[in-house]
């Protein structure tokens, strides 16, 4: 389970109940706050990133470790709701370098985003909106 806490003001404020069966990731969260005009997305981040300051939610291991996280960290889309409250459903994450969907651990992870994306959830995401510790 994460709850995730307004990033630099935001306002966004989410849960997210991560479930893993050693083979799929599942995720499912809520959140209010959002803009309806704009996307929305969430990512993980390696077990060393943290949850508060300016370094809240960013991967924290050098590329080429076997737990960075980078090329894997797509959860998935927010459908927002013209009130800002929003739903997120997704099963494992986008592979940015194969495509398609891989099971990530969830011992693997430590902290978990909402971003504010440009259309393409998994390749361009952006400011982050929300940022939470894994437990």
């Amino acid at each position: 389970m994460s709850r995730l806490e307004p990033f630099e003001g935001s306002g966004v404020r989410a849960a997210i109940a991560y479930l893993d069966d050693g083979t799929e990731l599942k995720a499912i969260g809520f959140a209010i706050g959002l803009d309806p005009a704009l996307d929305a997305a969430t990512l993980i981040y390696d077990r060393q990133s943290e949850y508060t300051g300016p370094e809240a939610c960013q991967p924290q291991l050098p590329v080429g470790d076997p737990d960075d996280l980078r090329n894997t960290e797509c959860v998935g889309a927010w459908v927002v709701a013209p009130d800002g409250t929003a739903t997120l459903e997704a099963a494992n994450v986008f592979d940015e370098v194969g495509g398609g969907r891989i099971h990530v651990p969830l011992d693997k992870i430590g902290t978990t985003s909402v971003r504010q994306t440009d259309g393409d959830a998994c390749l361009r995401p952006r400011p982050r909106l929300a940022c939470g510790r894994v437990k």
